[in-house]
């Protein structure tokens, strides 16, 4: 399949993705008791902390050294990879049931501490599925993720639908069904693809230790990336009510539904930046950057000023009237999905390039700047959304310069 191919393909898989999130959110939102749109969103900020180290630690390497091998290894470099990622999940829900016993000791928002123990069972169908769809993309699978997602999401759906019909929605519920639609996209995976997977013992614990060794710089960037992402939700939620971070959510779903484009297209460059890097050194990676953030800053600029003319109209139509007088924090966070499209490229070369503890730094940055900035501000909606953008323009700042830098270094290197 060629690559304008699979670029169709995995925009239409993450448009499957998105949709189904934003029906998610629209059917809790909309018809779930008041304040469980919080607690699922807040619930949801823990499955994708833990499948953010999974990515890091595992897959994210794995399509950094897949080309680097040959023959069987393949297969076996993926096949131990599962198993260790099988092993994380399991630790992961030993963790969260112990949370879920703590969590009565520290009972700000009651309703939170069922969806823990639902999180418990979830995660490690749902982590086996994340490394199943990063699979694929490293093996130019994308139609058949894209499949794939599609079922996934018919089940998902057609659940949730039924539990409104029988008025048990919440997000207890809407969480045990994304397990459950997991487990069923686990099933048909097995079956599919149990032939292009072996496990060799003897490389079990190098590949695993060489994974980690180069993904921790990733997992820690990863995961400031994503404490900034959801940091608004948690301090909303504790600091005022869920009902704000139920506010909060809305208006970030709205930027995210610009994710079919920017995650698929995402998903696309990061392996083709490794393969540039392979083949042509890092002057590759930079023109693979260059094209895709033409293309990422003019699509994503338009939804953005899309955004800010229609948003809260869209956001009152679909969720009600409740959601009225939400224009800016729809605005301030469209704008920031474009920057998160210019840091998602230019991390994928700062990694591609060898230089992920720099990509830490870039993380680090606009966490911090994120929270400073937040907490200076009094405590709403809108001055989150403004604290969640300064981070964002902060990491686009340091990596687009380390990038420069280092690009500027290497030419420097070989004219001389």
């Amino acid at each position: 399949m060629n690559r304008s191919s699979n670029a169709i393909w995995a925009i239409a898989d993450q448009g499957i993705l998105s949709a189904t999130r934003f029906l998610i959110t629209f059917l809790i939102g909309k018809f779930a008791v008041e304040g469980q749109l919080g607690v699922y969103s807040l619930a949801f900020s823990i499955l994708i902390f833990l499948t953010t180290i999974q990515e890091s630690l595992m897959t994210t390497p794995y399509q950094i050294f897949y080309p680097r091998v040959e023959g069987e290894q393949r297969k076996s470099l993926a096949g131990n990879l599962l198993l260790t990622s099988l092993g994380m999940s399991l630790v992961g829900s030993l963790l969260l049931i112990l949370a879920t016993i703590v969590w009565p000791y520290f009972d700000k928002i009651a309703a939170f501490g069922n969806v823990l123990a639902v999180l418990a069972f979830c995660l490690p169908f749902h982590l086996i599925r994340e490394f199943v769809r990063r699979w694929q993309f490293v093996h130019d699978q994308v139609r058949s993720i894209t499949i794939m997602d599609g079922l996934y999401t018919v089940l998902q759906i057609s659940g949730l639908l039924a539990l409104l019909a029988l008025q048990r929605l919440n997000a207890d519920s809407a969480m045990a069904m994304t397990g459950i639609a997991s487990l069923l996209f686990c099933g048909i995976a097995f079956f599919r693809y149990r032939s292009d997977l072996s496990f060799a013992k003897d490389r079990l614990k190098s590949d695993t230790l060489r994974n980690v060794k180069y993904g921790g710089w990733i997992t820690f960037s990863s995961l400031c990336s994503v404490a900034q992402t959801y940091f608004a939700n948690w301090y909303l939620a504790f600091i005022l009510t869920p009902r704000d971070a139920d506010a909060y959510t809305v208006c970030a779903t709205m930027s995210l539904l610009a994710n079919p484009f920017l995650l698929g297209i995402s998903s696309l460059h990061g392996p083709q930046a490794s393969r540039a890097f392979v083949e042509q050194g890092i002057p590759g990676v930079m023109k693979t950057i260059a094209k895709t953030l033409v293309w990422v800053c003019l699509i994503l600029g338009l939804y953005t000023a899309m955004l800010g003319v229609f948003g809260e109209w869209f956001a009152v139509v679909v969720f009600g009237k409740s959601y009225e007088g939400l224009r800016w924090p729809i605005l301030i966070l469209s704008i920031s999905i474009l920057g998160q499209g210019v840091n998602y490229i230019i991390s994928n070369g700062l990694c591609a390039v060898n230089f992920p503890h720099l990509d830490l730094v870039a993380a680090l940055i606009g966490l911090i700047a994120s929270v400073v900035v937040s907490l200076s501000l009094e405590p709403s909606v809108l001055n989150a959304s403004i604290g969640f953008l300064s981070g964002v323009i902060a990491m686009a700042i340091f990596r687009i310069s380390t990038l420069l830098w280092i690009s500027s270094r290497h030419t420097h290197r070989a004219m001389s």
